[in-house]
């Protein structure tokens, strides 16, 4: 049932031409009309879709829902799972009344409100963010991979912390997100990017830097973890991260060179400063798989950046804008998660719903 997906891209479409942005609170409301859609489907969604699903129930949530505080603590001290995402399981299970589905709407209503939110608060063009949200994969990931989207949604919160400049909000929230699934301590790097600055006129040097570590990224890999991380280096194998890292390399020069409208100062924000992280990690993705689930982190703010980069960029002509936008949702749609879900990408394409 992919066409499940394609009634809410339309839907998406419908609610956010409809409603408009004409003013505050129409952008409002056609952000939690949004929401509303992307949480309906996962809500209803059964056991099937989602590769992960059928361990999450059966070696989580039914056996913690099962332990006593005793047994909690033990469990917890065997270290199988994060802390917080074993804690949370036991007292959702209590707030469930020990029922799958409305656990599964709970996680659903947390990730999906707190991206809704984010939308809502910085981006010019709610539709085409929600759009290269579904393009860039999170969509698809957010069926399956549980711990870690819901560490994706606590690090958006602390990256608005940090975005204020409230530094200690920004620690307390990375270390929250930490607890649901360890590989969020990687978000606490932004802390060393809140001010730094890159000009246009440094950009070629700095992907120059970026190509001689792609051709070294397994020396670099295999140097850090003998050193820090021994145990992780057999996951240093054949990725597939090439596409993805060209299209990140033509982003950076669109964004740099044609969205940025402020030749005088020719220097890019702190969006911008996160997104190049994401193209620092994935360098790394030729080597190893596990790269595209740390670029989550950071490549997730592309659906602030574009949109607003389309809207207050170089070219001043509303129409060449409006056509940037369309080119980049259809790309987004048809080139990234039209392919993943006909593939049946971790288990999400082939949608069916929970009664069925």
């Amino acid at each position: 049932m992919e066409f499940i997906h394609i009634i809410l891209i339309i839907y998406l479409i419908a609610v956010n031409t409809i409603i408009g942005y004409k003013t505050k609170q129409s952008k409002k409301l056609a952000v939690i009309f949004s929401c509303a859609g992307i949480v309906a489907i996962q809500c209803m969604r059964g056991m099937t879709v989602g590769i992960d699903l059928v361990n999450y129930n059966k070696l989580m949530f039914v056996p913690i829902s099962k332990m006593n505080l005793v047994e909690l603590v033990a469990f917890i001290k065997k270290g199988y799972y994060e802390t917080g995402f074993v804690i949370f399981n036991k007292i959702m299970s209590i707030i469930c009344f020990n029922n799958w589905q409305l656990y599964l709407c709970s996680i659903a209503i947390i990730v999906n409100v707190i991206i809704a939110w984010f939308i809502y608060k910085y981006s010019d063009n709610p539709l085409l963010s929600y759009l290269i949200y579904m393009g860039i994969g999170l969509y698809i990931f957010s069926f399956s991979a549980l711990r870690q989207i819901m560490a994706i949604a606590f690090t958006i919160v602390a990256f608005d912390r940090i975005y204020r400049k409230k530094y200690i909000r920004f620690f307390i929230w990375v270390f929250i997100a930490f607890l649901f699934h360890k590989s969020a301590i990687v978000f606490g790097v932004i802390f060393l990017v809140r001010n730094f600055r890159i000009c246009k006129k440094d950009l070629p040097v700095f992907l120059i830097i970026m190509f001689i570590i792609f051709l070294f990224a397994k020396q670099i890999a295999s140097a850090i973890l003998s050193t820090f991380m021994p145990a992780y280096l057999g996951y240093l194998e054949k990725g597939d991260g090439l596409g993805l890292l060209s299209i990140f390399f033509a982003l950076t020069y669109f964004l740099y060179f044609f969205a940025n409208r402020d030749g005088n100062k020719n220097e890019v924000d702190f969006f911008m400063n996160v997104f190049l992280v994401a193209v620092l990690c994935q360098l790394f993705g030729n080597i190893s798989s596990i790269t595209g689930r740390i670029t989550f982190y950071f490549s997730i703010y592309l659906m602030i950046i574009v949109p607003n980069s389309v809207n207050k960029g170089a070219i001043e002509d509303r129409s060449i804008n409006q056509l940037t936008s369309l080119l980049y949702a259809i790309f987004g749609v048809c080139f990234l998660l039209i392919p993943g879900l006909l593939t049946n990408y971790l288990q999400v394409g082939n949608y069916a719903f929970f009664w069925q």
